[in-house]
């Protein structure tokens, strides 16, 4: 059985690693039945060849983003040649729309070939994939009944603004031509909330819900102080800025406290400033993203990760990894964020309007953190036995052997 997967990129954010370390466990695996290749962009120090490669885009062509005929045009030529018998693809991103249109003509071609989908955003219920106003900044599924998405060309509402937003919408339309006619056979999604939406719109029996799997990020045996952490991208959407308005309520009830921000992204210059702005530097340290086992010696002496982000997520791999590195995670009260902290049996969930609550979520985590232990011990445990990439694998596999005899 050949089964190509298609992504993007191999490298990059969760999607792409999700990509990546799946198709590096299938190829590695080798069941006998099964023949891997892979569609994507080169990337540097990409762990396995890629078949089918993808032109790099530089800075982002307008319309090769809304539809990129070469894209099209290369990946129809590639389908009819290698015919697969199950095409996974993940986050296609500005690949475009057209490669979509390609599977949709080899499908129709070729009617016993299965289609699957690995959903890492939420642009089946969203044009611009974050179900999230940016206008009016609250978190947003006002079209997730929508057959056609129509509503972003009037609100506007993508991160990047009116222009943006037009591309996004266009994009959207012609996604849901090829997904309201039947491209896609099986939607794989890593969160119960988004898959509940996801069945909402295409049926319950056509979404499986796969948690992604965890990998350590290294452990260091130091002593836990009052340190809180976040690590990860420094974005208006993941709303660090209240991490430090909260911090002189919190060094007024622990003068020791510490709050460590690595990684990087469009808010580290504003971060700093605010920083500087109400005299924090004493209490914040920044630092980049860094290899895992640097990362977990910066991190190793924290008791607590929080994570105040706007929207929803769709997994949030963060809050999972905090708890291997023994912390406390803490998250939005809301859709994977709060799945995730109710999945671990550990943690804390938080009003992102009500500061007063996060500090006193905060304070009650560090001062009680020795009486968590055996709680973050169990989290852990569970990751370990639930979310490892052979369980991963095997179940993925097993969704690929089910398609096909249907």
């Amino acid at each position: 059985m050949k089964v190509l997967h298609i992504a993007e990129s191999t490298k990059g954010g969760g999607a792409e690693n999700v990509f990546s370390q799946t198709v590096k466990a299938l190829k590695e695996y080798g069941v006998g039945d099964f023949a891997h290749y892979v569609a994507a962009r080169e990337n540097d120090n990409t762990d396995f060849p890629i078949d089918l490669s993808f032109p790099s885009i530089g800075k982002a062509n307008f319309f090769n983003s809304i539809y990129s005929v070469k894209n099209f045009l290369l990946l129809r030529r590639y389908l009819f040649k290698l015919r697969p018998d199950v095409i996974h693809f993940h986050l296609v991103g500005n690949l475009s729309p057209s490669v979509l249109h390609a599977i949709f003509l080899y499908k129709k071609k070729a009617p016993k070939c299965k289609i699957l989908q690995t959903v890492h955003t939420y642009e089946h219920v969203c044009s611009h994939h974050a179900a999230y106003d940016y206008r009016l900044e609250r978190r947003c599924l006002d079209c997730k009944a929508d057959k056609y998405k129509i509503k972003i060309f009037k609100r506007r509402c993508s991160r990047k603004g009116a222009l943006h937003s037009f591309g996004k919408g266009i994009t959207s339309l012609i996604g849901d031509l090829f997904f309201n006619n039947g491209l896609v056979d099986k939607w794989i999604t890593p969160s119960e909330f988004l898959g509940a939406l996801l069945s909402d719109r295409y049926g319950e029996h056509s979404v499986s819900v796969l948690k992604n799997s965890i990998s350590h990020i290294g452990q260091s045996v130091v002593e836990k102080k009052n340190v809180i952490t976040y690590f990860g991208r420094f974005s208006e959407e993941k709303n660090l800025q209240l991490l430090l308005n909260i911090m002189p309520s919190l060094i007024r009830l622990i003068p020791d406290i510490k709050l460590k921000l690595i990684g990087d992204g469009p808010m580290l210059l504003e971060l700093k400033n605010v920083v500087v702005l109400k005299n924090l530097q004493n209490h914040v340290q920044f630092s980049p993203f860094m290899p895992p086992t640097k990362l977990s010696e910066l991190i190793g002496d924290a008791k607590v990760f929080v994570l105040p982000s706007k929207l929803f997520e769709t997994f949030s791999l963060v809050l999972y990894e905090s708890v291997l590195a023994d912390m406390i995670p803490i998250a939005g009260n809301y859709g994977a964020l709060k799945e995730a902290i109710e999945w671990l049996g550990c943690g804390e969930v938080f009003d992102e309007v009500n500061q007063e609550e996060l500090v006193e979520k905060i304070i009650n985590s560090v001062l009680c953190y020795a009486s968590q232990k055996s709680v973050i011990v169990a989290a852990k445990e569970k990751i370990t036995k639930n979310l490892n990439m052979s369980r991963y694998r095997d179940s993925l596999i097993q969704v690929y052997r089910d398609c096909s005899h249907n």
